[in-house]
C-alpha cells in the first residue's frame, strides 16, 4: 500500500500525476462544475493538506513534506493552481505580480454581485471551514502572502455585503492567518513545526 505522504506528492506533482485515497487525479478534481465541488467532501483534505489529523482519507503533513513543498518549484505552482479553482468557485480571482524582487498577490471579486458569493456568504455554512483550511494550508506549505489575500479578500467581502458571516468564523479565519504555525487547530501546540513559524 501506497503511503499516505508518497501519494499525496505524487497527486501534487506535474511529473508523476498520481491519484488521491478516491483514484482521482489533480487535473481531474480541478476540471469539476462548480456542483461537484459543492457536493464532494473528502477531496479538499487533499488539496489543501494540514499538519493535523482530519479523517481517515486525509494525508497528515510532516516536516519533510513541507521542506519538499517549500522548496520545489513545481509543487508550489501546483498550489497556486488549485487556490486559483477554488477562490473561482467562492467568486474570487487570483493574480501574481512581480514588484522588484517581492510576487505580490492580488485576489479580487469575480463580479460586484452578491450572487457571485452565494456558495459561502452565509452566516453559518461548511464553506466556511473549506476557507479556514485555505488559509492554514497555503501558509504551513510556504504560501503566506496568498494566504494573506485570500484572508483579506473574504473579510473584505463580508464586511462590504454586511457582516453576513458569523463573528465566530470571522475570528476563526483571523486566528489560521495570525496564529503561529505551531498552534495547531485546537489550540495545542506542535512543537516541530515552530521552525516554521
Amino acid at each position: 500500500m501506497t503511503h499516505p505522504l508518497k501519494q499525496l506528492v505524487d497527486f501534487y506533482h506535474p511529473d508523476t500525476r498520481g491519484v488521491d485515497h478516491a483514484g482521482r487525479t489533480l487535473d481531474e478534481i480541478l476540471n469539476w462544475s462548480d456542483d461537484q465541488l459543492e457536493q464532494s467532501h473528502d477531496y479538499i483534505q487533499v488539496l489543501f493538506p494540514l499538519p493535523e489529523p482530519s479523517d481517515s482519507s486525509a494525508p497528515e503533513l510532516n516536516e519533510d513534506v513541507i521542506i519538499y513543498f517549500r522548496g520545489d518549484v513545481q509543487l508550489r505552482e501546483q498550489v497556486r493552481r488549485v487556490l486559483k479553482r477554488m477562490l473561482a468557485f467562492y467568486g474570487f480571482d487570483i493574480a501574481w505580480h512581480q514588484e522588484g524582487p517581492a510576487l505580490e498577490v492580488e485576489v479580487t471579486p469575480l463580479s460586484e454581485n452578491e450572487q457571485v458569493f452565494h456558495r459561502w456568504l452565509k452566516y453559518q455554512d461548511h464553506n466556511h471551514l473549506r476557507i479556514s483550511r485555505i488559509i492554514r494550508s497555503l501558509r504551513v506549505l510556504g504560501l503566506s502572502r496568498e494566504a494573506a489575500a485570500v484572508h483579506r479578500a473574504f473579510v473584505r467581502i463580508n464586511q462590504s455585503m454586511g457582516l453576513v458571516v458569523s463573528v465566530t468564523t470571522v475570528l476563526y479565519w483571523f486566528f489560521r492567518s495570525a496564529d503561529p504555525l505551531s498552534r495547531g487547530l485546537g489550540g495545542e501546540p506542535i512543537e516541530w513545526l515552530r521552525k516554521f513559524d
